[in-house]
């Protein structure tokens, strides 16, 4: 997902966490000069859920 500010990450994908760097990565790239981060959402399951056919 294409976000062109900080706040607009923040609406898309929440704020600072305890368990997640994307925050204050992106704060960083932005407030370095950056103005396009393409952003995906990936999750981490421990268990596969089995889909049947």
């Amino acid at each position: 997902m294409l976000c062109s500010s900080f706040d607009e990450l923040q609406t898309k994908f929440g704020g600072f966490t305890p368990d997640s760097d994307l925050a204050l990565a992106a704060m960083g790239f932005f407030e370095n000069g950056g103005s396009q981060l393409w952003t995906v959402r990936t999750a981490h399951y421990t268990t596969c859920p089995i889909q049947s056919r």
